[in-house]
């Protein structure tokens, strides 16, 4: 009989489902949770799912929780207190760090899986040299400590790999998307019909900016942009829209999820001009509607959007409005066909596929032990 093995999953944003890494973590700890039976069964391995307060027992019976808090934190963090820590817990054969920026950076199991999903700040020219300075340390602190690494894209593996020295095994796992077109939304937010959609935190690598000025180019659509933004981020769209007298673009705020599954079944286009990302869900879920829609080809985007994708290969307000009305035009040729390619192009992402492939390398480093 194979010895019981534990692996410890870190999912500590998981609480915040519906937002970028918390979303990721969630999807990821649904999956595991449904094979941890299994798992249990054939591989004589118990899940760990290390966790927020709020999220104890959000999973299920087969998998068993540890809360994070200050405590242990600090039990972790300390070098002194680390094999304290170690002694307390139960043994891990495996951690996955499911992200490059967790509460813990120092190893507390036989391996460390860490999964890192993008360097954007090489890619940012608004980064300060003193946050640059703080992100590369951190980088190289979780290097330091993982033994064994997965990255969300083959961008991202190319990307870490040429500004770090990577030792470790490592595999692509690149993230499913979430089917939001079942949910139904009680109290859609108004706005115009045949509307050109972008759906970001329209922070400067998103190019928000570049699509506000766009719509001077665009009189005859509608641009509505959804998502929280930071003030400093939304008066700088504001003075583009003032300067040129745009009366066709629209802030919504933040979306629930229900909203913005209703945004994109309505949408005429989903616009994302971002210059850097480590994945690109938003994106996925828009072509999961079969929407056209529109890409830089830039890091990571390329393989999410592939062939089913327009890009703008010109970053500036009219030969963006030209790419988009062509690309329109081209979609409107023939729809169903567009529509079906765009969607098989969603359905290859899926949280299933990643679990699966989570799953592998946790047996394949288990059984290097």
């Amino acid at each position: 009989m194979i010895q019981r093995r534990n692996i410890a999953i870190y999912l500590v944003d998981a609480s915040n489902e519906f937002d970028g890494i918390g979303e990721v973590e969630a999807n990821i700890a649904k999956g595991l949770a449904a094979r941890a039976r299994e798992l249990k069964e054939k591989e004589n391995i118990q899940m760990y799912f290390l966790v927020d307060k709020t999220q104890t027992g959000k999973y299920g019976e087969d998998v068993q929780y540890i809360v994070v808090n200050d405590w242990l934190k600090t039990m972790v963090n300390t070098p002194l207190l680390n094999q304290v820590a170690r002694w307390q817990l139960p043994h891990f054969n495996l951690v996955h760090i499911t992200h490059q920026n967790p509460k813990f950076h120092r190893p507390f199991g036989d391996h460390t899986l860490v999964t890192f999903h993008d360097v954007n700040f090489f890619h940012n020219n608004n980064t300060s040299a003193a946050s640059f300075r703080r992100k590369v340390k951190r980088m190289q602190r979780m290097l330091h400590s993982a033994t064994h690494l997965s990255f969300i894209s083959r961008f991202t593996s190319q990307d870490v790999q040429q500004h770090f020295m990577v030792t470790q095994p490592h595999r692509v796992v690149m993230n499913g998307v979430s089917d939001l077109s079942a949910l139904t939304c009680p109290n859609p937010i108004h706005v115009p019909n045949n509307y050109l959609l972008h759906l970001s935190d329209m922070c400067d690598k998103k190019n928000t900016h570049l699509l506000v000025a766009m719509m001077q180019h665009l009189p005859d659509e509608h641009l509505v942009l959804a998502g929280r933004v930071k003030p400093k981020d939304k008066e700088r769209l504001n003075s583009i829209i003032n300067k040129l007298h745009l009366t066709n673009v629209q802030f919504t705020g933040g979306v629930s999820r229900e909203q913005k599954a209703e945004l994109y079944r309505h949408c005429k286009a989903f616009l994302f001009p971002s210059r850097s990302e480590g994945f690109g869900l938003p994106p996925l879920e828009a072509m999961s509607f079969g929407k056209p829609t529109f890409l830089t080809p830039l890091t990571s985007l390329p393989e999410v959007g592939g062939e089913a994708a327009f890009y703008f290969d010109q970053l500036q307000p009219y030969e963006m409005a030209h790419t988009v009305t062509l690309g329109l035009k081209k979609y409107g040729e023939d729809t169903l066909r567009w529509g079906e390619t765009i969607k098989a192009q969603a359905r290859k992402f899926t949280w299933e596929t990643a679990v699966e492939a989570y799953i592998r390398y946790y047996i394949d480093i288990l059984s290097m032990t």
